[in-house]
């Protein structure tokens, strides 16, 4: 069964996200402690290697220091309770920072959302 069958399919239009997120703000999620919260999300990046490109300008745009290898790299969103990818971003080559494939896709988020930040090493309020 195809996870289209299943309903599970992450959107990929970065416009959609607020109203997909917006989705679950009603909704509340009970914690270990006993306590109902609203639900969390995590955003990050996800890397994969690709095969070294032959020309040096394009190993230079997709080597990732990090992983000391040619990579292609997508965002997620995940829903933190329920354990779903709800966001799967387009693709950008290796060395792209998650945070500034964020500010370029133009993801917007509920006021009320809260977002465990992965992408924190570069938070915009400490960028002034």
């Amino acid at each position: 069964m195809s996870l289209k069958e299943l309903g599970h399919i992450p959107e990929r239009d970065a416009k959609k996200v607020k109203e997909l997120l917006d989705s679950y703000m009603d909704e509340s999620v009970e914690c270990s402690d006993g306590k109902a919260e609203k639900e969390s999300f995590a955003i990050d990046g996800t890397e994969r290697r690709r095969q070294r490109p032959k020309d040096q300008e394009e190993q230079k745009r997709f080597y990732s220091g990090k992983k000391k290898a040619h990579t292609v790299k997508n965002n997620v969103i995940v829903t933190l309770s329920y354990r779903r990818v709800e966001y799967l971003g387009c693709t950008w080559e290796g060395k792209k920072h998650d945070k500034n494939i964020c500010d370029e896709e133009g993801h917007e988020f509920p006021e009320e959302a809260r977002s465990t930040k992965t992408l924190a090493s570069r938070d915009t309020n400490q960028r002034e």
